[in-house]
């Protein structure tokens, strides 16, 4: 049985420099450069920050990308014939995947809304806490058929920082507002 007086003792400085070196993974660059700069002077707890902000922004943005392509292999396998067992290409990818397929569905939905360039513009913007819109931002937009209104909300949702839940709020507070409003003008 080991006790804590055997476990070898690892310096601070030694795992950040260990993590500097796993793939690029690591916060470790900034901590890197500043400890090659200086005598060990702490990186600024806003720096590091923003710093983890853009990593963050940067894994949002190809998840969001790997899930539209996913869409266009979903938006292509649907319209497959089924195989003799009654079996679709859809049925099979999400055996494959691991993956419900009403999710594989919504992957679909978005990528047949939004053309690349669209998203692309999407992936630009960024909410004021430096990330971009979620897939799940893109998924409840995708519902609404004016290419306005979708522009206009993604805006929104990005300019306001608006969670899911606060947007889908928004969608239903507007079409309950012009439902009502329209059944007030046939009056």
């Amino acid at each position: 049985m080991s006790t804590v007086a055997d476990t070898p003792r690892i310096d601070k400085v030694e795992i950040q420099q260990d993590a500097a070196h796993q793939d690029g993974m690591a916060v470790a660059p900034i901590l890197e450069e500043r400890h090659r700069q200086s005598d060990n002077a702490p990186v600024p707890l806003e720096e590091m920050a923003a710093h983890l902000v853009d990593r963050f922004a940067k894994v949002a943005i190809d998840n969001i990308r790997v899930r539209y392509e996913l869409g266009q292999l979903v938006a292509n396998a649907r319209y497959d014939r089924r195989s003799a067992k009654g079996v679709t290409p859809l049925d099979r990818l999400s055996n494959a995947m691991d993956v419900h397929s009403t999710a594989l569905r919504r992957c679909a939905r978005v990528c047949t809304i939004f053309t690349r360039d669209e998203l692309e513009d999407m992936l630009r913007l960024r909410r004021p806490n430096g990330l971009p819109v979620t897939w799940s931002h893109l998924e409840l937009v995708s519902e609404i058929t004016s290419r306005h209104t979708r522009w206009h909300l993604v805006q929104r949702a990005v300019n306001e920082g608006l969670s899911v839940r606060s947007l889908a709020a928004l969608i239903r507070d507007t079409r309950r507002s012009r439902k009502s409003k329209a059944s007030t003008d046939s009056l």
